[in-house]
């Protein structure tokens, strides 16, 4: 899915700089071409709109941000400004990727969209983000997250996180849309725990279903040399055990621990290019690998203990590579 597009604001007038530039699959590097071409002493009035892939933009947008925006200029501890407003279509009416401006109010009257206001997981759209601000963002965040899919959930979660600072919310006047949302273009890899399975998770998935489903039936258990796909331990499960879990086939087993390992790199990602023990990252990958196995029924499966520590070390070793954290022994 595309990644948001980025526009520059001036608080000033309340206006777009320049036209929008796409930011492409890759949300850390677009954002890296855009403030490149700022100078490093950029005022505070300098701001960056985000814009989901499939917006339109409501025609007071701008007119309701501006007030807002310069309002913030002045307030140093305001690093973005949050409106959550926005028009989408209901959930009985099939959902088209373009929505003319001028369409968006005929939709509303008819009855086939309606407004809201909740913060959509895996959007930035509701977003505008002091320059400065996305700045130090930039400086502090290692290459290999910016070109990951996570990195829009990582300035997310440091916005919402920063001491002394904070997003201020802004509530749109009555009966404005200011943006039409394509659901289906918000990207739930940038925050969702919804991801496509790779190959680990395939191969992980065909032997936890096969060593479970098994065991639960009584037959013996599969042979397998040990790789990196690791295998539940031996012991026996209780009767019945499967059919109380989410894992119906290795397709669906495969999903799930697609999922526990976007919950791994989502916590990991926010420590990107910092220093943590040894016992810090096993603990961070156990605790979520623990509720994981809880949640899909699990969690009071005999034998599985092993398993679930080596693969949750594992992908918690994997991520902490991949975003550059340096893992230092106790």
């Amino acid at each position: 899915p595309s990644a948001p597009s980025l526009s520059l604001v001036e608080a000033a007038g309340g206006e777009p700089v320049g036209g929008a530039l796409g930011a492409g699959p890759l949300f850390g590097i677009g954002l890296r071409s855009v403030l490149g071409g700022l100078p490093k002493d950029s005022p505070a009035n300098i701001w960056v709109k985000f814009v989901d892939a499939g917006e339109t933009l409501s025609r007071r947008h701008f007119a309701v941000l501006g007030p807002a925006l310069r309002q913030a200029s002045a307030d140093p501890r305001i690093v973005a400004v949050s409106c959550t407003q926005h028009a989408r279509p209901k959930s009985d009416v099939e959902e088209v990727s373009a929505v003319p401006m001028d369409s968006v109010e005929g939709l509303l009257s008819s009855g086939n969209a309606e407004l809201a206001a909740e913060e959509l997981e895996g959007s930035l759209g509701d977003l505008v983000v002091r320059a400065q601000t996305l700045r130090s963002f930039m400086e502090s965040t290692p290459s290999s997250v910016l070109a990951h899919s996570l990195c829009a959930h990582r300035l997310r979660c440091r916005l919402a996180s920063s001491f002394g600072k904070k997003v201020q919310r802004l509530p749109a006047p009555e009966g404005e849309w200011m943006r039409w949302v394509h659901l289906g273009a918000v990207s739930p890899a940038s925050c969702s725990t919804a991801l496509a399975a790779d190959e680990a998770d395939v191969s992980r998935g065909d032997v936890l279903y096969k060593s479970i489903s098994t065991k639960a039936t009584g037959a013996a258990p599969p042979t397998a040399e040990a790789d990196d796909a690791g295998q539940v331990d031996s012991g026996p499960l209780a009767p019945g055990s499967l059919a109380r879990t989410r894992l119906s086939s290795p397709e669906r087993a495969a999903a799930e621990l697609a999922s526990v390992r976007r919950r791994i790199e989502k916590s990991l990602v926010l420590r990107a290019g910092e220093k943590l023990t040894r016992k810090e990252l096993r603990d961070t990958a156990h605790e979520l690998m623990h509720a994981f196995l809880q949640e899909v029924g699990l969690g009071e499966v005999i034998g599985i203990e092993r398993w679930a520590r080596e693969t949750s070390e594992d992908l918690a070793v994997r991520a902490a590579k991949e975003f550059a954290i340096q893992v230092a022994d106790e």
